[in-house]
C-alpha cells in the first residue's frame, strides 16, 4: 500500500545519509577509539556489530511513480523532498540548490562555465586590460592610505582565476605595491571544489609554486591545519588545495567564508560575484506582498499537501499541467506560483514609490547582498582597505529580472536545475544604503563600466598595445573588438555597473 508521511520521510534520511561520506579524520579517530578497546584477558582488537535487521528499509523509489530517464538528478531530488516536507522553495533556495548543490550544482560539478566553449563570458576572460586597471585601482587606494607594508588581495567569487593572474602580473610594475602583497597573501574565498582546482591551476601555470592540501580538510578552508602534502599538480590529490605558495613569494590561501580572511588592510575585488547570490521575488497581490515559490511543474500524480499543489485562495501564475502527467523532456520541470499569505519581512527593504504599486508587480531583493556589502564594509572600517564590485544591475529595485545561461545564450532557469547559470541584477542603490549604516566607510558610485575603464585609461593603455612591435593588423582588429565589448554602450559598457567601498 501506500507509504504514510512518516515511512517516506524515514526513506528520504536513510537514502541521504548513505551519501554521507566521513572525513578522513574522523575515520581515523573512530578506528583508533574501537581498536583502542579490548576485551578482558585478549590481546586482539574487539569486533563490533549492528543487526540491522530490524530497521526500516527504504522502499525506492519515494514517489509513486518513476521518474522518466530525461528528468536529471537534481530535479528528481527537489522533486522528492518537496514531496516529503509538503513544502515549495523559494526562489533563493532553488537557486542555492541548483548553483551550489553539493552533487549536483551548477558550479560545484560543471567543469567549464566560463570563457569561450563555456556558458558565458566575462571581462577579464577578454582581455587581461580590464584586470590591469582594477589592479591600478587598488594600487591608487593603497599610495592614497599611505602604503600600508602588508595588504590582503581578496577575491571573492574568482572564476577561473584568470583576473587574479593578471593582477598579480600586473602589480609587478610597482615593486612597493607587490611586496605588499606578498606580506598580506592572496586569498580567494570560492564555494566550487571544480573552480577551486581550476583557479589553482591558473595561478601555478603563470607563476609556477607548490599546492599545500591541510591534513583532514576536504574543503580546504584555509584555516589551519597541518600541511600534509604539497605539490606542483592540483589534480594529483582528491583532496582541495587549502593554500599555494608561488615561486614569487605570494601566498595564495582559499577560504568558502569572507570573514575567515585573516585581520589587516583588505583590498577586496568583487567581479561579477552579487549577481549570483540568491533573490527572493516579491509579486504584489491586492493591497499585500507575496512571495514566489517554485514547485513541480505537474498536476496531481503525486500526494502533495494540498497547500503546494492545491492552493485554496492562492495564486497560481503558471496553469498546471494535466493531472498524473509529467512534464515533457521540452518542458520546464518546475513552475513559480505566489505564497498563500502575505509576506512581511522582506517588505522592509523593499524602496517603491508608493504610485508604482500595482496587482501584478513582480520585484527582486537580495538579502544575501546586502549583508555581504555590510561585513566587507564593517572590515574596512575596522582594518583599512578598500572594495571595488563590478556588476550588472543599476540603481533601483530589479523588477523580474532572474534569467538562466548556457552555452552563451539566455535559457528557462526552471527546465533543468543545476545545468544552467542563474543570474539576477544587482540594485546598487540597497547595496549602498546598507554600507551607509556602517559608520567609518562611505559607498561611491555607481558608474557605469564604461567610465570606470576610460577613466582608468584604457584606451592608452589598447593604444600601447597596439603600437609594439609585432602586433599584426589582425590583432589589433581583436583587441579593437574586445574594447568596443567593455565600453560599448550597447554591450558592457552600459549594463555593467561600479562601486567602490572605502574608509
Amino acid at each position: 500500500g501506500r507509504q504514510s508521511a512518516s515511512q517516506r520521510l524515514c526513506a528520504m534520511a536513510c537514502r541521504l545519509l548513505r551519501n554521507i561520506r566521513v572525513p578522513r579524520r574522523a575515520a581515523r579517530g573512530w578506528t583508533r577509539a574501537f581498536s583502542a578497546q579490548k576485551p578482558p584477558g585478549e590481546g586482539r582488537d574487539s569486533e563490533i556489530r549492528v543487526d540491522a535487521s530490524g530497521l526500516l528499509q527504504p522502499t525506492p523509489p519515494l514517489m509513486d511513480f518513476e521518474f522518466p530517464e530525461y528528468m536529471n538528478p537534481l530535479a528528481q531530488h527537489l522533486y522528492e523532498m518537496i514531496a516529503v516536507t509538503g513544502s515549495s522553495l523559494t526562489i533563493a533556495e532553488y537557486m542555492n540548490f541548483c548553483l551550489l548543490h553539493p552533487l549536483y550544482g551548477y558550479y560545484t560539478t560543471k567543469p567549464t562555465v566560463l570563457g569561450r566553449g563555456g556558458d558565458f563570458v566575462t571581462a577579464p576572460e577578454l582581455t587581461s586590460i580590464f584586470s590591469e586597471l582594477v589592479c591600478i585601482w587598488c594600487i591608487g587606494l593603497w599610495q592614497l592610505q599611505g602604503d600600508p607594508k602588508a595588504i590582503r588581495l581578496v577575491e571573492m567569487g574568482p572564476g577561473k582565476g584568470t583576473l587574479m593572474r593578471d593582477a598579480l602580473r600586473a602589480a609587478e610594475v610597482l615593486p612597493a605595491f607587490h611586496d605588499a602583497v606578498r606580506s598580506g597573501g592572496v586569498h580567494l574565498v570560492e564555494a566550487s571544489p571544480t573552480l577551486r582546482r581550476k583557479q589553482c591551476e591558473t595561478l601555478l601555470e603563470e607563476f609556477g609554486g607548490r599546492v599545500i592540501y591541510a591534513e583532514g580538510r576536504n574543503e580546504g578552508s584555509g584555516e589551519g591545519g597541518a600541511a600534509a602534502e604539497a605539490s606542483t599538480d592540483p589534480t594529483a590529490s582528491k583532496e582541495l588545495p587549502a593554500a599555494l605558495e608561488l615561486d614569487n613569494g605570494i601566498r595564495v590561501t582559499w577560504y568558502r567564508d569572507p570573514l575567515r580572511v585573516p585581520e589587516g588592510p583588505m583590498y577586496f575585488i568583487g567581479h561579477e560575484l552579487l549577481d549570483a547570490l540568491p533573490v527572493h521575488q516579491l509579486i504584489r497581490v491586492n493591497d499585500s506582498w507575496r512571495e514566489r515559490l517554485v514547485e513541480p511543474n505537474i498536476g496531481d500524480a503525486v500526494e502533495f499537501r494540498a497547500s503546494v499543489i492545491k492552493r485554496p485562495g492562492g495564486l497560481s501564475e503558471a496553469p498546471e499541467a494535466p493531472a498524473d502527467r509529467m512534464p515533457g523532456p521540452d518542458e520546464d520541470q518546475f513552475r513559480v506560483v505566489a505564497g498563500e499569505h502575505p509576506t512581511e519581512g522582506l517588505t522592509a527593504i523593499l524602496d517603491i514609490p508608493e504610485s508604482e504599486l500595482r496587482p501584478g508587480l513582480v520585484v527582486e531583493v537580495c538579502p544575501a547582498a546586502l549583508k555581504l556589502a555590510q561585513d566587507i564594509a564593517k572590515r574596512i572600517a575596522e582594518s583599512g582597505g578598500a572594495a571595488i564590485l563590478i556588476d550588472y544591475g543599476g540603481e533601483g529595485l530589479p523588477r523580474e529580472s532572474l534569467r538562466g545561461f548556457a552555452d552563451n545564450r539566455e535559457v528557462s532557469w526552471l527546465k533543468s536545475p543545476g545545468e544552467c547559470d542563474m543570474t539576477a541584477d544587482v540594485d546598487f542603490s540597497a547595496v549602498k544604503r546598507a554600507v551607509g549604516e556602517v559608520p567609518g566607510v562611505a559607498a561611491v558610485g555607481c558608474v557605469s563600466q564604461a567610465a570606470f575603464l576610460g577613466a582608468m585609461g584604457i584606451r592608452e593603455r589598447a593604444m600601447a598595445l597596439m603600437n609594439q612591435e609585432g602586433f599584426s593588423d589582425e590583432d589589433k582588429e581583436k583587441l579593437y573588438q574586445v574594447f568596443i565589448r567593455l565600453v560599448g554602450d550597447d554591450q558592457m559598457g552600459q549594463k555593467y555597473k561600479v562601486m567602490g567601498i572605502v574608509p
